[in-house]
C-alpha cells in the first residue's frame, strides 16, 4: 500500500514528459521509499512496534494501533499523501458514535436535509462548530465528549484530521519523513483512545444494556475480570492470557456479543483472516490466499504480507480449531488478537467454555509465531 501511494503521487505527470523523466521518477521513488523505510524503522524500533506492507503495526501503551500511508483529498488538494494512525478503543463502545471534523460540503447537505438533521451539540460551540457528532442517545455522547477531549480535538494542527467512532481512533496528517512527526500521531491516537476508554466510565449504561448488567457483575466475580458498565465489559487475564467479553450495539436496538483475545504483541505478518464476503462487497477486494483446504478456503479470506510464513502459521491443526470456532459465530483474525462475534446478547457466564477455547487457540498462536522467529534470529547468528 505505501508503495503505491508513492509511486501514485510521483508519476503523476510522468507520462506527459518524454524521454528519461520515467527512469527519473523511478529513481526518486526508489529514493522516497528508501527514506520512508529508514523512517518507520526507527519509529518501529522506538515504540516496540511491528514494520509491515502497509506501514507499522503492534500495541503502544496497551491500545493496538497502526500506521499507514495513504492517497486522500484533502483541504482541497488531490493526491495528497497522508499519515494515518488508527488505534482501537478496547473494549469498543457502545454510543453508536461518530465524529468528525466539519466540512466544506456539510453545508449544503444540511441545507438539503434541514428538516431531519441529526447532529448533537455538545454546548461548547468552540467544538460543535468545528466537529460534527452522532450518537444513538445525545446525553450519553456529551457525557462522553467531556472538556479534556475536547480542548485536546481543538489543538490538533490545522492540517490534522481527526474521526472517532466506537471502534477507532483515526488521525491523519499530511506525510512527512520526520520521526518525530510519525511518533507524534501515534502518541496522540493513542491517547485519545486511551482518553475515550476512561471517560466512558462517566457514561450511564444504554438503557437496552442495564438489565443484562447484573449477569456482567456475577460473571466478574467467577472469573476475576474487572467490570465496566460502558460498554458492559469483562476484560483481564483468564490462565495466562489477556481476553475481552463485551456487549456491543450495532444499532440503537440490536446487540452483540463480542470475545476477544490479543496478543500480547503483534504477529508482524499483515494477517487478516475474516468470513468469506459475497455479493458486491466480494468484488472490491484483492485477492486472498488459498490453503489447499476447500472447506476452509471456502469459510475464510486469508491476506498477509508473506504468503508462506501465513500458510506455515495455519497449519492443519490451527485451521481445525479455527473453523471449530466459526460455528459459533463471525471470527477474525489478524495481527492484533483473535476476535469471535456472537449474535444478539449472551450472559458471559455462558461463554465461558467458548471463552477458554478461544484463549487456548490465541496462546497456541502467539507461541508458533515466537518459535518462528526464534528460528528465524538463530539461522542469522
Amino acid at each position: 500500500m505505501i508503495e503505491t501511494a508513492v509511486l501514485a503521487t510521483l508519476m503523476a505527470g510522468v507520462f506527459a514528459v518524454p524521454g528519461l523523466a520515467v527512469a527519473h521518477a523511478l529513481r526518486s521513488v526508489r529514493a522516497q521509499r528508501a527514506k520512508l523505510d529508514a523512517a518507520l524503522a526507527e519509529v518501529a524500533a522506538a515504540h516496540q512496534l511491528a514494520v509491515v506492507a502497509s506501514g507499522l503495526e503492534g500495541v503502544l501503551d496497551e491500545v493496538p494501533l497502526s500506521l499507514t500511508r495513504e492517497v486522500w483529498n484533502h483541504e482541497g488538494q488531490s493526491n495528497q499523501p497522508m499519515f494515518v494512525a488508527r488505534a482501537m478503543i478496547v473494549p469498543e463502545l457502545d454510543l453508536g458514535l461518530r465524529v468528525r471534523a466539519e466540512t466544506a460540503g456539510d453545508a449544503l447537505l444540511d441545507w438539503v436535509a434541514s428538516a431531519s438533521k441529526t447532529d448533537i451539540e455538545t454546548g461548547d460551540p468552540r467544538f460543535d462548530v468545528p466537529y460534527r457528532v452522532a450518537a444513538f442517545e445525545a446525553e450519553r455522547a456529551r457525557a462522553l465528549l467531556d472538556p479534556e477531549i475536547r480542548a485536546a480535538a481543538l489543538r490538533l494542527p490545522v492540517d490534522a484530521s481527526l474521526e472517532l467512532d466506537d471502534r477507532l481512533v483515526r488521525l491523519a496528517v499530511p506525510a512527512e519523513l520526520a520521526e518525530e512527526r510519525l511518533s507524534w500521531v501515534l502518541q496522540t491516537a493513542t491517547w485519545f483512545a486511551k482518553a475515550l476508554g476512561e471517560a466512558a466510565r462517566q457514561v450511564p449504561a444504554a438503557p437496552m444494556v442495564r438489565p443484562h448488567l447484573a449477569a456482567y457483575r456475577a460473571a466478574a466475580e467467577v472469573l476475576g475480570l474487572e467490570l465496566s458498565e460502558t460498554p458492559a465489559a469483562l476484560r483481564g487475564w483468564l490462565e495466562g492470557v489477556e481476553v475481552c467479553v463485551q456487549l456491543a450495539r450495532r444499532s440503537a436496538t440490536e446487540a452483540a456479543s463480542i470475545l476477544w483475545a490479543p496478543f500480547p504483541l503483534a504477529l508482524g505478518l499483515g494477517l487478516d483472516l475474516r468470513p468469506q464476503r459475497s455479493g458486491l462487497s466480494s468484488l472490491f477486494v484483492a485477492a486472498d490466499l488459498e490453503l489447499g483446504d476447500p472447506s476452509f478456503d471456502a469459510a475464510f479470506e486469508v491476506r498477509g504480507n508473506d504468503a508462506e510464513s501465513v500458510r506455515r502459521l495455519l497449519d492443519e491443526p490451527l485451521r481445525r480449531a479455527l473453523f471449530e470456532l466459526r460455528e459459533r459465530g463471525s471470527l477474525r483474525l489478524d495481527d492484533r488478537g483473535l476476535r469471535l462475534e456472537l449474535t444478539g446478547v449472551v450472559d458471559p457466564r455462558d461463554v465461558v467454555p467458548t471463552l477458554r477455547e478461544l484463549r487456548d487457540v490465541a496462546a497456541g498462536i502467539v507461541e508458533r509465531v515466537g518459535r518462528a522467529r526464534s528460528a528465524v534470529r538463530g539461522a542469522y547468528r
